[in-house]
């Protein structure tokens, strides 16, 4: 563990190059500084050829056993994903169609089986010609 005030008044800039150097020690090379450290000061030394020199009041190794608890949670709520609401949009999704010719005007082409009529013949003219028609 760190003193990080001691540690970042003695050496500065250099502080987290000299964390990261250590952390990634082995644990045979950290026992080995462990006890050069309790019989005084150690040297270590960086990649770059730098060393730098630790003492009892900048580090404190130990060995720590911690105990860490996994807590599970299973949701009970099913949620299904299909309902009335959801057939009947899908119904109507699949089934209202634009013409190539005129794209502003929709179809809906209900499948026989879903359908409430057949056929249905409905005049858009109010005009009394196509009355014998429609009926």
């Amino acid at each position: 563990e760190w003193n990080k005030k001691a540690l970042g008044k003695t050496f500065k800039a250099d502080a987290g190059v000299l964390q990261k150097i250590v952390e990634e020690l082995l644990e045979s090379e950290l026992v080995r500084l462990k006890s050069e450290l309790a019989n005084g000061t150690t040297t270590v030394t960086s990649p770059e050829g730098k060393d730098f020199r630790l003492t009892p009041e900048l580090l404190t190794i130990e060995r720590k056993t911690l105990k860490q608890s996994i807590r599970e949670f299973t949701p009970n709520v099913i949620e299904p994903s299909f309902g009335l609401g959801r057939i009947l949009y899908t119904l109507l999704e699949h089934s209202f169609w634009a013409r190539e010719q005129d794209v502003e005007r929709g179809v809906l082409s209900l499948p026989s089986v879903v359908a409430p009529t057949k056929v249905l013949i409905v005049p858009l003219s109010a005009r009394d010609e196509f009355s014998p028609l429609v009926q």
